[in-house]
C-alpha cells in the first residue's frame, strides 16, 4: 500500500458514508429519507437502487486485506432450535459462542454416522472452533432409517417418529437442513455473516454438498473442510463392489439407505436409481466458484473413504487389519481437478484451490478421530486441528479479476473533538464475496508527519447496518493476522487502534474517538487488498473541518486498474443541519490534488463551474454554498481537501462518487 502526503500530513485512501444521527437511504435520484435511531448511535448511509454510488468520504482511510478475528480463551455452551423443517421437525444445535461479545465467522460441525445414524458433534470440534474465535455450531440433521438419534424421547418432541407420515429423512431432506443450517448462521446476530462447514464422514459428503451446489453469500459456505469425506460420487462403480464385514458401513447399503432406491450391489444404480445417486452426488456440480476445500483422511481411514476422497490407498478395518486397495480416479480430487480446479500447498485459502492432506496415524482413524493427532504424524507437532482452524482463521479468498477501473484506498485526516465531532466514516461492500478489511485509527504517529495537537489516544467501533457493534479496539496489541503484518500496516504508537476483520457484503460506520473524551487531530484509515468480484463502494467521511492546513479535513483516495475514472467529489455542510447537525460548515472549499501536490479541481460553490456536469450525475449537492467537482482521473493518489470559506469552521462531509462502473 502507498501512504499519500499532502500538504505536509500523512494521508491515505479512505473511504466512508454518512454517520449523521439518521439512516440514510438513497431511495431516488433526488431525496434522501432519514429514519431516526438513538442519538448516541449513529448510523451509516446506505444508497440503494441507484447507477451511481457514493465512492468516498473523508475520514483516513485505507483498505487492506485482513484476517478473521483473533482466537479468544473461551466459549460459552448454549443449546438453541435452529428451525423446523416443512414436516414439522425440529432442528438443533449446540453453540459454542466466543465469550467476547463480538460477532465472529461461524463454522457449521457436520456429524458423521453413514448417514442414518450420529448425534450433533463431535462437541469438542465445535468447542474448540468456539474457543479459536468462531462461533461453533455443532448441527444436528436428518436421518435415514433408523434415525434413532433423531426420535422422541431422544430427541426432544417433535423428532422424525413424531411426525405423520414418519420422516424417513432421505436425500434431499438431509442437505435441506444443512442448507437451513447456513442461511440461519449466516443471519445470527453472533455471527459476522461468513459461514464455513467441517464435515466428517457422512458429515463431509453433505459439506461437499453445499460447497458445490449452494450460492456465494447464501447457502454456499465460504470455506470448507472435509474429514474422510463419506461419498463424493454415489454412482461410482468402483465403490459398490466394496464388501464390507459386520463391523463396517457398506457403502452400497448407506447409499441405497439415504437416497431410497434399490440396492444394486455390486453394480452402481440405474434407470431412475442413477439419476437420484448423481442429483445427490457432490461431483455431479463442482463449477467455478465454489469455496476453497480443504480435503483430510487418514492413511487408515475406513471403507469407502480412499475412493469417495479420491486417492488410490488401502482402507483400514476398525480393528486396525489392512483392508482392500481403493481406486479414487472417481473421487472427490480426481473431479475438482477436471473441474478448473488445482491443488494447493499453502496454509491459507486459495481461490479455485483445495488443499489435501493424508494424516498418518497409528491405527485405524476416520473422520474426526484424528482431530487431535498429529498432522504430520510426528508426536508434539502441530495438530489437524490446529492447522485446519489456523486454514480456517485465514479466511477466505476473494474470487475473480481485478477490475481495470476503480475508486480503493481512502481514508481521513480531521479534528476529533466530542458530541458530534467525532470522526465517522462509513462504506459499504458489494458484490458477493466477502472482504477482508483492516481500520486503523492513528493519532500519535501523525507528529512524524508535523502535525501538531494530535489525538493522544484514538478509539475504532465498527457497525454493521443494523447499528449491531461488529468489533472495538483501543490500542493495538499482538497477535496480528499476517497481512497485517506483511503489509506493513502495524501502527507505530501502541496508543492507535486497529481492526482487522472479513466482512460480507453490506453497510459498514465506524466511528474514531478519543479516549475519555479526548480531543486531537486523528488520520481514519481503511484497506482494501482484494478489490475483486466484492469492492468497496459509498465511500464517506464526516468530520470537523477549520482552516489552514492543520484545519482542513483532508481526505486521501487511490484510482486504481488501469484505466481513467470518473470521479464526483462533495464537500457537504449547511445540508447537514437538516438531520440534526449542529454546527455545520456553513460555506465549504474543496479542493483535489494528484500526488505531486498540484492542483487538479477547486470548487466553492458548486453552481459556479461544472453545474450541468454535476445535475446530470444526478446527485448534486442539495445547498448552494456547498462545493462538487466532476473528473476523470488517471490511475494514481489523490487528495481532497475540505476547509472553510472566509475562515468558517464546523463539520463537514466529504464523499467520493464513483461514476465509471467497474468492468
Amino acid at each position: 500500500m502507498m501512504s499519500l502526503l499532502a500538504r505536509g500530513c500523512a494521508v491515505f485512501p479512505s473511504a466512508l458514508f454518512y454517520w449523521l444521527p439518521h439512516i440514510w437511504k438513497w431511495e431516488d435520484k433526488n431525496s434522501l429519507v432519514p429514519q431516526s435511531i438513538p442519538a448516541h448511535k449513529e448510523r451509516s448511509g446506505v444508497f440503494r437502487g441507484r447507477r451511481i454510488l457514493p465512492l468516498l468520504a473523508f475520514v483516513a482511510v485505507i483498505l487492506i486485506n485482513v484476517s478473521t478475528p483473533a482466537a479468544t480463551a473461551s466459549s460459552t455452551l448454549s443449546y438453541e432450535k435452529y428451525g423446523t423443517t416443512s414436516t414439522g421437525v425440529d432442528l438443533y444445535w449446540t453453540a459454542y459462542v466466543p465469550s467476547d461479545g463480538l460477532r465472529h465467522p461461524a463454522v457449521i460441525v457436520l456429524h458423521p454416522g453413514g448417514y442414518k445414524a450420529g448425534a450433533a458433534g463431535p462437541l469438542n470440534v465445535a468447542e474448540d472452533l468456539g474457543n479459536a474465535g468462531f462461533l461453533g455450531l455443532a448441527v444436528e440433521y436428518r436421518l435415514a432409517p433408523p434415525h434413532d438419534p433423531m426420535d422422541s424421547p431422544t430427541h426432544p418432541v417433535p423428532g422424525q417418529n413424531d411426525v405423520s407420515p414418519v420422516d424417513d429423512g432421505h436425500y434431499p431432506e438431509q442437505t435441506d437442513d444443512v442448507q437451513l443450517a447456513i442461511r440461519t448462521a449466516r443471519a445470527d446476530p453472533r455471527c459476522n455473516g461468513l459461514v464455513y462447514c467441517v464435515g466428517g464422514s457422512a458429515g463431509g459428503s453433505h459439506t461437499a454438498y453445499m460447497a458445490t451446489t449452494g450460492i456465494a453469500g447464501d447457502d454456499m459456505p465460504d470455506l470448507v473442510a472435509i474429514f474422510s469425506c463419506g461419498v463424493s460420487n454415489l454412482f461410482d462403480p468402483n465403490l459398490w463392489p466394496l464388501v464390507c464385514n459386520d463391523t463396517e458401513t457398506c457403502p452400497s447399503e448407506a447409499i441405497a439407505n439415504y437416497l431410497n432406491i434399490t440396492n444394486s450391489f455390486p453394480l452402481p444404480p440405474s434407470g431412475s436409481g442413477l439419476a437420484t445417486a448423481q442429483a445427490a452426488s457432490p461431483i455431479t456440480h463442482i463449477h467455478p466458484g465454489m469455496p476453497p476445500m480443504f480435503i483430510l483422511c487418514s492413511d487408515k481411514d475406513s471403507l469407502g473413504i480412499p475412493t469417495s476422497t479420491g486417492v488410490s490407498i488401502n482402507s483400514y478395518n476398525t480393528d486396525g487389519t489392512i483392508g482392500p486397495l481403493e481406486i479414487g480416479t472417481n473421487g472427490l480430487i480426481p473431479n475438482l481437478l477436471l473441474g478448473g480446479y488445482s491443488e494447493s500447498t499453502l496454509n491459507v485459502p486459495v481461490a479455485d484451490t483445495f488443499k489435501k492432506a493424508i494424516v498418518p496415524v497409528l491405527g485405524h482413524a476416520h473422520a474426526f478421530e484424528y482431530w487431535s493427532s498429529p498432522f504430520d504424524g510426528i508426536a508434539g507437532h502441530p495438530t489437524v486441528a490446529t492447522t485446519v482452524i489456523n486454514w480456517l482463521k485465514a479466511g477466505p479468498p476473494s474470487s475473480g479479476t481485478l477490475p481495470t477501473k476503480d475508486l480503493v484506498n481512502v481514508s481521513t485526516r480531521t479534528d476529533v473533538l466530542g458530541g458530534d465531532s467525532v470522526l465517522i466514516g462509513g462504506f459499504i461492500i458489494t458484490g458477493h464475496v466477502a472482504k477482508t478489511v483492516v481500520l486503523r485509527g492513528l493519532g500519535p504517529s501523525l507528529a512524524s508527519s508535523g502535525v501538531t495537537g494530535f489525538l493522544a489516544d484514538p478509539t475504532l467501533e465498527l457497525y454493521d447496518s443494523t447499528n449491531i457493534l461488529v468489533a472495538q479496539n483501543d490500542n493495538w496489541g499482538f497477535p496480528l493476522p499476517d497481512y497485517v503484518i506483511t503489509g506493513g500496516l502495524i501502527p507505530k504508537n501502541p496508543a492507535e487502534s486497529l481492526i482487522a476483520t472479513t466482512l460480507r457484503p453490506g453497510s459498514y460506520t465506524v466511528v474514531l474517538r478519543g479516549a475519555n473524551d479526548s480531543a486531537g487531530v486523528a488520520l481514519f484509515e481503511l484497506y482494501d487488498v482484494d478489490a475483486v468480484d466484492s469492492e468497496i463502494s459509498n465511500l464517506s467521511t464526516r468530520g470537523r473541518a477549520e482552516n489552514g492546513d492543520q484545519g482542513s479535513m483532508i481526505g486521501g483516495f487511490i484510482v486504481g486498474g488501469t484505466e481513467p475514472t470518473a470521479v464526483l467529489v462533495r464537500a457537504i455542510g449547511p445540508s447537514l443541519t437538516n438531520y440534526g447537525i449542529v454546527g455545520a460548515l456553513p460555506d465549504p472549499v474543496l479542493e483535489i490534488r494528484n500526488s505531486e501536490g498540484s492542483l487538479v479541481g477547486l470548487n466553492d460553490n458548486w453552481r459556479s463551474n461544472q453545474q450541468q456536469q454535476i445535475i446530470n450525475t444526478g446527485i448534486p449537492p442539495s445547498n448552494d454554498k456547498e462545493s462538487a467537482i466532476v473528473s476523470t482521473l488517471a490511475p494514481g493518489n489523490y487528495t481532497a481537501l475540505v476547509y472553510g470559506a472566509h475562515s468558517s469552521q464546523g463539520i463537514a462531509l466529504v464523499e467520493v462518487y464513483n461514476l465509471t462502473p467497474s468492468n
